[in-house]
């Protein structure tokens, strides 16, 4: 398994490599999170890649997550697990945070709003930062790479995460189970690295 979070596309479809260093609820809270993007992907209307999201698109996602954000820090550890719970994050975020490891959260979309999302209007999940930042980073560069190939729409995420000793499940999540190799996904593969965050 890469040690850096890595991503690629085939086709319509994106998929995604764990980062080596994601502990076993970071890979669960990725593997959630594909499964949610898929569920955003597949309800009507079609969701389609935006060639650049817009200023008040993204201060309505801002104004949103702000909102979720205070929402969330307003509660003591108890309300944070529960509210972590009724959003759909896994239940390992909820007992890190019923155990007051306070990890560092962000507020994540469903369906990041570059791959057509909505900006506001969804319930938000609390996503570890390194997590929700290697899904931000992809959405970004594989959405534009996938338009400059004329592909203006995303079929399915997939999570490739092979079997950890330390982890339950291997965590894939998806249609694909495989991570392509062939040098035109390496192409355009694109890396992302959550030790620049701190």
């Amino acid at each position: 398994m890469a040690n850096i979070a890595q991503a690629t596309f085939v086709g319509g479809n994106i998929i995604i490599q764990c980062d080596g260093r994601w502990d076993c609820c970071q890979r669960e809270q990725a593997a959630a999170k594909v499964r949610a993007m898929n569920a955003e992907l597949s309800t009507p209307p079609q969701k389609y890649i935006k060639a650049s999201v817009t200023e008040a698109m993204q201060d309505r996602k801002e104004k949103c997550q702000n909102e979720a954000t205070r929402e969330y820090q307003s509660g003591d550890d108890d309300d944070k697990a529960q509210m972590a719970k009724d959003s759909g994050a896994p239940d390992c975020l909820a007992k890190k945070i019923e155990d007051g490891e306070e990890p560092e959260v962000q507020m994540d979309h469903p369906l990041d709003v570059k791959l057509g999302g909505a900006p506001d209007g969804v319930t938000l999940t609390p996503l570890e930062t390194p997590v929700n930042g290697c899904f931000g980073s992809f959405a970004k560069n594989l959405g534009n790479r996938m338009r400059d190939e004329k592909q203006n729409k995303v079929e399915s995420i997939s999570l490739v995460c092979p079997a950890d000793k330390k982890c339950k499940s291997s965590n894939n999540a998806g249609p694909k189970r495989k991570y392509p190799t062939d040098d035109a996904a390496k192409a355009r593969e694109t890396t992302y690295n959550f030790s620049a965050l701190g």
